[in-house]
């Protein structure tokens, strides 16, 4: 069974199996696809997207592109502060497209103190090899670990299953200067974004 183009699957919806979604699709929270569904191209998924066994996500769909829960960096990555006062990051929607074919993954070290905006790892794909920056500045408390074996969770959900790090922030008030959804969605629409 196939969507047409620019079709819109709304909030909480279940795919039956085999289901291909057509490009330029808006496909809303909480859907849950069935197993092997197709997202085609230039599909925007609005988050918490649940994926069967033998998804295939073809290249330009947007994962989540800009969640509104969390805070943004210029260069790629988010920040989410959670109840027990840490800060978990990873990198967006936005970055996983323009990296293409992920083949390496370095994470920082558990205890690791780090600075806002200093590196904390590496990313590296078929098209370039990219230092990853901290959103905020403190120690780092946990870091997941499997990611760097599942470049497919990565893909597929970079705001959940896709965290890369936890830290406890020497000084919370970094993230009030972090950019806002909104502003983080004019940036990656400008040049800017594209180098």
């Amino acid at each position: 069974m196939k969507a047409h183009p620019t079709a819109i699957i709304h909030p909480n919806a279940h795919l039956a199996c085999s289901v291909t979604v057509g490009p330029y699709s808006l496909i809303g929270e909480n859907v849950e696809l069935g197993e092997d569904c197709e997202v085609m191209s230039h599909c925007v998924l609005e988050g918490n997207t649940r994926f069967g066994k033998g998804n295939r996500i073809f290249p330009w769909a947007a994962i989540g592109l800009v969640p509104q829960d969390l805070k943004y960096t210029k260069t790629h990555e988010w920040a989410r502060l959670e109840t027990d006062g840490t800060v978990t990051t990873g990198i967006t929607g936005f970055a996983v497209e323009q990296l293409g074919d992920i083949v390496f993954l370095e994470l920082p070290q558990v205890g690791q103190e780090i600075d806002a905006a200093g590196a904390f790892g590496v990313i590296e794909s078929v098209k370039a090899a990219v230092d990853l920056y901290s959103p905020i500045g403190g120690e780092v408390v946990a870091t997941n670990i499997p990611l760097a074996q599942d470049f497919d969770t990565l893909s597929k959900d970079p705001f959940g299953g896709g965290w890369m790090a936890k830290i406890k922030p020497s000084n919370p008030g970094e993230l009030d200067k972090l950019l806002s959804p909104a502003d983080y969605q004019k940036f990656i629409e400008s040049p800017e974004a594209k180098h």
